[in-house]
């Protein structure tokens, strides 16, 4: 999954995928910080700064964090991990301003995806492949506000996020990109030079897949 995800175009693909965006850019941020927790299984972490377009709209740098764990116990090391994003001034845009003669600098944070690749389940009553959550605010009065996407405020104090749970990605039932892409990390395939898929990238997945 490391190997994968260095290639940039197979982690623009993957990453836009997952988003349901197009990744116009992808850096990565840091290298990879593998994590070994206290029973002996690993955290895989990676962060990336993108640029997303979407359709209509200005083009949007955002900071996505990726982490991959196989076992349970996470939960404390995510928060903390997204508390540092939250905090850290690299996710942010400077921007000089000059009104009224004076100078002075404005400090825009940058939207977060945090994704959560788990080797496990999060709960009998969720299987889902993939659980993604979807802001909907309202009133006093329980009426829901529409927020544009644009409103820095907002932008600025909330996260999405996006859980990816291996266990229930299955190869046979994969029912659009998004999961066939997923599907290769069904445990119980054996990936070989027939897998099926006609999409390009993700066959190039594969093969990267196959041979790590």
């Amino acid at each position: 999954f490391k190997y994968i995800m260095q290639n940039n175009r197979m982690a623009k693909f993957f990453l836009g995928t997952i988003l349901n965006k197009e990744i116009v850019s992808l850096e990565m941020k840091n290298n990879d910080y593998v994590i070994a927790m206290q029973n002996g299984t690993k955290v895989l972490r990676i962060d990336f700064a993108a640029t997303i377009q979407e359709k209509g709209q200005t083009p949007e740098v955002v900071t996505i964090e990726l982490q991959k764990a196989v076992a349970h116990g996470e939960i404390m090391r995510f928060r903390k991990y997204l508390g540092f994003h939250y905090q850290n001034d690299a996710n942010c845009l400077y921007k000089k301003e000059n009104k009224n003669g004076k100078k002075y600098e404005e400090q825009t944070p940058y939207h977060i995806y945090a994704i959560y690749i788990l080797g496990h389940t999060i709960g009998s009553d969720l299987k889902y492949a993939v659980i993604k959550d979807r802001h909907v605010f309202s009133d006093h009065y329980g009426n829901e506000v529409v927020i544009p996407k644009t409103n820095k405020f907002v932008n600025g104090l909330t996260h999405d996020t996006i859980i990816v749970q291996i266990p229930y990605v299955k190869k046979k039932t994969a029912k659009n990109k998004l999961e066939k892409l997923l599907s290769i990390f069904d445990q119980d395939q054996v990936v070989d030079k027939k897998y099926g898929d006609n999409n390009r990238e993700v066959r190039l997945v594969v093969r990267l897949w196959s041979n790590r």
